[in-house]
């Protein structure tokens, strides 16, 4: 049996993150981490079993804070794993991405921060 899954807009994600906080209580937290490991799992489907690394890259938002998240899962799962956070120093993240960053460090993992020069110089 076919399921069909709808696809929305960034747009109209924001609405039904809003949504799923607002209305029915569940933490911006909890939606985050659970994209996260989705992500992560989609991620170790792909990698081959004789070579199980990966290097994330994050920004200072919450896309960021999927990133910090889907790379303590793919740790949580064996994979030996990098992050680089671009463009910002990591005390300039807020709310669920800061949450995500400080997870991700507690749980043994080197971020290292890049500045555009950093990677154009």
């Amino acid at each position: 049996m076919e399921s069909k899954m709808k696809v929305v807009t960034a747009k109209e994600m924001k609405e039904l993150d809003k949504l799923a906080s607002e209305e029915y209580g569940v933490a911006g937290l909890l939606l985050m981490d659970q994209a996260s490991k989705i992500v992560a799992e989609a991620v170790l489907e792909i990698l081959p079993e004789d070579n199980q690394k990966a290097v994330v890259f994050c920004g200072k938002g919450n896309n960021g804070g999927d990133g910090f998240g889907a790379a303590r899962w793919l740790e949580t799962f064996g994979v030996k794993t990098k992050v680089y956070l671009l463009g910002a120093a990591k005390d300039e993240l807020v709310g669920d991405a800061a949450a995500e960053l400080q997870m991700l460090q507690k749980a043994g993992v080197k971020v290292e921060t890049w500045q555009m020069m950093t990677i154009f110089f």
